[in-house]
């Protein structure tokens, strides 16, 4: 097993010696983390309501010991913003007080990217550490300490030496496990020590965190903590116990700034545990590892925190089943990976090959890819950033090639569902459609300014929503003011506003755009948006018949399906085309809606658009009769996006609002802008009726005018 490499320099503290039989040793890893597309007003908050008061506590007690783990983008900016702080740091480093674990650099789920990528992000991350503090670490922090069996020969490939996963992982193992490894307590079991792994032979240290120390700090009095440890002691050998978690539950979590400071908890439990330092004591992980021998040999399961696993549904990968949003995104993360493997036989220029893999590691951060009790996969902001540096990468491995790309169409599983997609390209657009679902664009990649206009959320049921509508939440003030103490954020829902409930609508299809309705008169604006519009939904989700058209960036589709109309139910055959336009950011559309049927029968047909759209302050609750164009404009990317069709037509247009579970409690999150444009018709007997449009996609348009919404 690799062994650390222990810093030698003049004045730091040598090894501790070994531990004693009788006694316990409390090993704490602190993970501190930010999305590294976080807003700036974020990480400030966190550093000062966190990371800078638990440092200035640590070390005001020189004799706890602890592991720390930064994320890199949080490290780059406490290396540009907070230079004391981390010099502050490698003090604390030079004197063994603390070590440091490596990880992904931009805190990525290790089994969700490329063998390849998860390599290169870990060594990035250990170079960081080592020019910062001048060591190298021996362990790696697991995000979201996702496990899967074949991460131990990654570990091992990256010449690390121990990992921390939590209790939960090696309870389903806990038959098999030596008696010595699990000590009775007042909560339940508990696994102390560390184990060995393996996979192909190699093998890494599997530290159990333990799910009890977890729920009691900070939420407990340090001399609850003091009696559960106390209960751990074996007179013959010593003892360790293992407590990884997130060092803003040291603060930023709602109510523990006051409680872990203000109060002084983190103070009165450092205190305490030198109060009883002839058993106990502080470690770290490393030097355990090469002082101790392992409990014994263990074969962990897919696994993560219990919590993770209730959110997931037993399975982190189960995330790409819930929410198709988030498996259609690391689908592209992983061409775009594929596509920084191919660039250095392409002979794409060093330089540009490095900003690529920037960029691929920065859209690798998991915080968007998922969603429990923090927003993740429902903060706009955070998936946004994702495609933006996914697109930004592509930008840089074609370089000059895209600026001669010629449209094409091309069909392939964008997906990883099995089925194929339509993947229509030019220099300005990428457009995936899927004939599976309602001949739909699943995706709209607008090259010049890196966004995703297909990137919308679909309305979908939550678990906590049921708390929500029976009013079993609280208002986050009143829930503060309340407690003696913090509750964990997972104890506990509250609620950002009043009235939430009322957004609790559900969307029947998944949110593309392009996707055709045929209903028997035109709905209300309140029936669009509360997914009330009086139709089986057969349209929009119904798979259309699709027509190859090769050397073209076009795709026809087809489907002959039921209209309701006044006197019953009739047939009506729509034919759709979307193409690109040359080489402009602009896709053109036409439909041509048919009656096989004798008789001629009256309906209203309506197309849908979902665009990723971030527009504050727009008038977007729109019901418009005869009208030809609209736009909408992106404030931070400064896309607007614009319509405009040969007959006039009714408009409506809706704010896209979610209702989602954060640390902060429950909130309403605007996911984009449904616009839908419909036309009241009468279809002759075996007649045809035709419209055309256009949807241009500007960057330079927001950017002279301001426009918003019009």
């Amino acid at each position: 097993m690799p062994r650390p490499i222990r810093a030698t320099k003049a004045g730091r503290r040598p090894p501790a010696d070994p531990p004693a039989p009788g006694s316990v040793t409390l090993l704490m890893a602190v993970h501190c983390h930010q999305p590294v597309d976080n807003f700036t007003w974020v990480f400030e908050k966190a550093y000062e309501q966190a990371y800078r008061p638990f440092l200035d506590v640590l070390e005001d007690h020189p004799s706890i010991r602890l592991t720390l783990h930064y994320s890199g983008g949080l490290l780059d900016w406490l290396a540009a913003s907070q230079r004391r702080f981390v010099r502050r740091l490698q003090a604390l480093a030079s004197r063994r007080q603390v070590e440091f674990l490596t990880g992904g650099y931009y805190e990525p789920i290790l089994t969700l990217i490329p063998e390849v990528d998860r390599q290169g992000q870990i060594a990035r991350l250990s170079r960081r550490l080592r020019d910062l503090f001048g060591v190298r670490p021996a362990g790696c922090w697991l995000a979201e300490r996702v496990w899967e069996p074949h991460l131990a020969k990654t570990l091992v490939e990256a010449g690390l030496a121990f990992t921390i996963v939590d209790d939960t992982h090696v309870r389903q193992a806990m038959p098999y496990l030596p008696t010595e490894g699990v000590r009775p307590t007042a909560g339940g079991p508990a696994i102390v020590g560390h184990y060995v792994t393996e996979d192909e032979g190699g093998q890494v240290a599997i530290f159990p965190a333990s799910k009890q120390l977890r729920y009691g700090m900070p939420f407990k009095q340090p001399e609850e903590t003091i009696a559960f440890l106390r209960a751990l002691r074996q007179p013959d050998r010593p003892t360790a116990i293992a407590f990884g978690d997130d060092g803003e539950k040291f603060g930023l979590w709602p109510s523990t700034q006051q409680w872990v400071y203000g109060e002084r908890w983190l103070d009165r439990f450092f205190t305490a545990v030198e109060g009883q330092r002839d058993w106990l004591r502080t470690g770290l992980f490393s030097e355990w590892v090469e002082q101790v021998p392992p409990v014994g040999r263990v074969y962990l399961p897919c696994a993560s925190y219990d919590e993770m696993q209730e959110w997931s549904g037993g399975y982190f990968r189960h995330f790409l089943l819930k929410y198709p949003e988030a498996n259609l995104m690391r689908h592209r993360m992983l061409d775009v990976s594929r596509a920084v493997q191919r660039a250095a036989q392409r002979r794409v220029p060093v330089a540009r090959r490095r900003q690529a893999v920037e960029e691929l590691y920065r859209a690798q951060c998991n915080c968007g890819y998922w969603h429990g009790v923090f927003g993740g996969l429902y903060l706009t902001h955070l998936r946004a950033g994702v495609y933006r540096h996914l697109i930004t990468a592509e930008k840089l491995l074609e370089g000059a090639q895209a600026a001669v790309r010629s449209p094409s169409a091309v069909f392939r599983d964008v997906d990883g569902d099995g089925v194929a997609e339509v993947e229509l390209q030019n220099r300005a657009l990428r457009v995936v459609v899927d004939p599976a679902q309602g001949g739909g664009i699943l995706a709209c990649d607008v090259t010049a300014s890196a966004i995703n206009l297909g990137n919308v959320l679909t309305r979908r049921t939550e678990p906590y929503h049921e708390k929500l509508r029976h009013r079993l939440t609280t208002p986050v003030a009143a829930l503060a003011a309340s407690e003696e103490r913090p509750v964990s954020i997972h104890d506990v829902v509250g609620v950002r506003e009043e009235g939430l409930e009322r957004v609790l609508i559900y969307d029947r299809y998944q949110r593309l755009s392009a996707l055709d309705h045929v209903l028997p008169q035109p709905p209300t604006l309140a029936a669009w948006a509360d997914g009330q519009a009086d139709e089986a939904a057969w349209w929009a989700q119904a798979p259309y018949a699709v027509t190859p058209e090769s050397g073209a960036a076009r795709v026809s589709l087809q489907r002959v399906g039921p209209v309701t109309h006044q006197r019953g139910v009739a047939q009506v055959e729509i034919r759709k085309t979307i193409r690109l336009d040359g080489q402009q950011p602009a896709l053109a559309y036409q439909y041509a809606l048919r009656n096989p049927t004798p008789e001629a029968y009256t309906c209203f047909f309506a197309v849908e658009w979902n665009l990723a759209v971030t527009a504050p302050g727009a008038p977007l609750w729109q019901e418009l009769e005869h009208r030809e164009h609209w736009s909408v404009t992106d404030e931070p990317s400064a896309t607007t996006v614009s319509f405009v069709w040969n007959r006039p037509g009714r408009l409506y247009a809706y704010p896209i609002e979610t209702v989602s579970e954060s640390e902060e409690g429950l909130e309403r999150t605007t996911q984009g802008v449904c616009v839908v444009w419909g036309w009241s018709l009468t279809l002759s007997p075996r007649g045809t009726w035709v419209v055309s449009g256009r949807q241009q996609c500007d960057t330079t348009f927001g950017r002279r005018h301001g426009r918003r919404a019009s």
